[in-house]
């Protein structure tokens, strides 16, 4: 059975929503398919707005590379952009530190 390319980016959505959950966060997420983030995260302080994308690890010659990533001409200011590409979490963007810092074991960074 094929799974479309938006299902697995709603299943890449939900499992951001539980890691963002056990980190502690409140998570709201998008009711419109076409918004500019997919989650809107509250630490208790501050607000995120956060973009999901289903991305694959390819190896190049030049070495490993992602495909998905969004280009900077696509990228919304204020939003932060974090990838999965298989069973790892990537900062596409770069995080606000107090962001990344309350998630330092789980996602590396591909910026």
């Amino acid at each position: 059975m094929t799974i479309s390319t938006s299902k697995r980016g709603a299943s890449v959505e939900y499992q951001a929503v539980a890691l963002f959950l056990e980190a502690g966060f409140e998570v709201f997420i998008n009711a419109a398919p076409d918004g500019p983030a997919d989650l809107v995260v509250w630490d208790g302080t501050a607000t995120y707005f956060i973009d999901t994308k289903l991305c694959q690890k390819v190896q190049g010659a030049a070495g490993w590379y992602l495909k998905n990533k969004p280009s900077v001409a696509k990228q919304v200011s204020n939003v932060i952009y974090l990838g999965k590409a298989g069973s790892e979490w990537l900062w596409l963007t770069t995080p606000p530190v107090e962001l990344s810092d309350q998630l330092p074991d789980i996602i590396e960074y591909c910026v």
